[in-house]
Formats: C-alpha cells, sequence, structure tokens
C-alpha cells in the first residue's frame, strides 16, 4: 500500500512540475488550434479524441486513424458501422461535434486515411483479403465520384506502417519492411516508388520537399547511439542530403509530425506510469515539450493517447 502511494505521489509531482514548466512554454510558444488523437481513455476501447482550449472531448467511439480536412471543418477516419445488421468498414466523414456527414464503404480494411491538399480526395491503406496481416497497396478515394482505386500495391507480402501525402500533392511517403526497411516515396504522376532511407516516424516538412524521420542506425547498418536514443534527421527527398536536427529525448517517440507552419515538431512519448501522451516541440529549441494530453487513469490502466492531428486554424 505504501509503494502505491508513494507512485501515486511521485506521479502527482511529475505531472505538477511538467504543468509548471509547461504554463511558461506556452507563453513563449503559444499552441493554438484542435488536435485529434486516437486514446483509451475510456479504458476498453480505442476511441477518437480532440483537445481544443485545452479541454479534451471524445469524438467518436471506436474510430481510428483520425485526420482534419484541409480546412478543419471535416474529420476522416476509418470505422466500422452498423447497417441494417451489417456490419460495414469505411472512411467516415464527421464534423468536430461527431456529426456524421458521409460514409465511403470499403470492401478491404482501409487504414492509415490522409486527406489530399486540396480536400477533394482521400488517400488510405487496404488489407489483403487473403492475407489481412499483409497490405493489398495504396488506394485513393474520389470524394465527389465516390469511387475509388489501387495506386500502387507490392506483389509480395509486405507492410505498411505509416502514410503521408505530401503538401505539394504529387508524393506520397510511405514506411515497409519489405524488401528493404525503412522509408519510401511514391510519385503520384509516374507511379514510381524510390527508397530513401533506413528510418521510421517519416513526416512531411511543409515545403513538400524534405522529410523528417527518426533513426538509431547509420547508414553502415552501425547504432548511432549505444543508449538506443536515435537522432531526428531532416533530409532532401530530391538529392538525398540528410543532416541531425536533434537527439531524441525518449525510447519511444511516436507518430512524429510538422506542423503546418513548419515551427513546431509534435508527438507521442511515453507518459506517467507507462501512459501515452502527446506533445509540441519547437523545432528551434529541443529542450522544450508543451504537453497536449496527459494520461489519466482508467480501469485499464493509464490512457494511451496517440497518433495526433494538428489542425492550427479555429
Amino acid at each position: 500500500m505504501k509503494n502505491s502511494h508513494r507512485l501515486i505521489a511521485y506521479i502527482l509531482a511529475s505531472s505538477l512540475m511538467f504543468s509548471i514548466s509547461a504554463c511558461s512554454n506556452i507563453n513563449k510558444y503559444p499552441i493554438q488550434g484542435k488536435f485529434l488523437f486516437e486514446s483509451s481513455r475510456s479504458g476498453n476501447s480505442i476511441d477518437l479524441y480532440m483537445s481544443k482550449n485545452e479541454k479534451v472531448m471524445l469524438i467518436a467511439k471506436k474510430a481510428y486513424y483520425p485526420k482534419w480536412s484541409p480546412d478543419g471543418r471535416l474529420i476522416a477516419c476509418v470505422v466500422e458501422k452498423q447497417f441494417d445488421k451489417i456490419k460495414k468498414k469505411g472512411v467516415l466523414l464527421i464534423d468536430e461535434k461527431g456529426q456524421t456527414k458521409d460514409f465511403f464503404e470499403i470492401e478491404l480494411s482501409p487504414s492509415l486515411v490522409q486527406w489530399s491538399p486540396d480536400g477533394k480526395k482521400i488517400y488510405f491503406v487496404c488489407q489483403r483479403a487473403d492475407k489481412p496481416i499483409y497490405a493489398d497497396g495504396i488506394y485513393i478515394l474520389d470524394l465527389v465520384s465516390r469511387d475509388y482505386a489501387k495506386i500502387w500495391g507490392p506483389n509480395y507480402d509486405a507492410h505498411i506502417d505509416a502514410l503521408a501525402v505530401s503538401p505539394t500533392g504529387d508524393k506520397v511517403l510511405f514506411e515497409k519492411e519489405e524488401p528493404k526497411l525503412g522509408v519510401y516515396v511514391l510519385d503520384l504522376m509516374t507511379k514510381d516508388v524510390k527508397y530513401l532511407i533506413n528510418g521510421v516516424n517519416a513526416a512531411w516538412f511543409p515545403d513538400g520537399k524534405h522529410i523528417v524521420y527518426t533513426t538509431n542506425i547509420d547508414e553502415d547498418g552501425n547504432t548511432i547511439d549505444q543508449n538506443f536514443l536515435g537522432y531526428f534527421f531532416r533530409m532532401n527527398t530530391e538529392t538525398g542530403e540528410k543532416e541531425k536536427v536533434r537527439k531524441e529525448r525518449h525510447l519511444m517517440t511516436l507518430s512524429l509530425k510538422v506542423s503546418k507552419d513548419g515551427k513546431y515538431f509534435y508527438y507521442t512519448i511515453q507518459g506517467a506510469g507507462g501512459g501515452q501522451q502527446i506533445v509540441v516541440s519547437p523545432i528551434d529549441n529541443e529542450k522544450i515539450e508543451i504537453p497536449v494530453t496527459q494520461p489519466i487513469m482508467t480501469s485499464s490502466g493509464f490512457s494511451q493517447d496517440h497518433s495526433p492531428d494538428w489542425y492550427q486554424g479555429d
């Protein structure tokens, strides 16, 4: 019992110090807008939440891979809905109050949804029907015609673990393990696929030419840091030039993104008591991490807040 009291006291003290530090940082680096994220805050399912004006709100139950539309008015996510006693999987469009605006049934299981920059299309990954653990390919959904089609797919067993459409709308970044582990880029005009680098957490900078990614492995396959902490790298996808941006502060940096104004990184880290939380860090100051969410205690342990998407407007 004493140990549990000490743990709770430690967590509360840590949270208080984090909050005090965060308040001073927010004054210098104001974080405006609204964040979507997935979380286990209900204790028994992964649901879609929004953090806005320092308040966390439940938007939709059992909704995954949330992404803001370019104008911040709609949310695209993946759901399994009940229609006349028939469950259908697909892409759901809702507003920030959780009101359904449209639903697009997708025959194969969709994931990793991404909007096109003009808001007229949605990209996603589908799983194979015969081997659901592997990806069938990258698809595009036309929101006007309601048609969807595969634009690229591997002809071998492969996992696709991340997807990101470039701000210029001409390339798609993704991560896969086969035939070589790392980050790849798909040219949407030529459909050519190019291997970029051995890394994870790849995301676009606003110029549509550079990406950020994390890795603890150098080009020769050697470990960069013996404490297993990697580095944030910035890479020019056209020339292959890369540079270290900063060292990772956490063993579990996940879902790394760059804000639309190009001034911040935001990502998921391991929080208090084993929970996960979302933080924002100014690109020009690696020592600062401003919490967007704090883990809360649920019936299943501390909550896991992850897969953030930030719209910087109202």
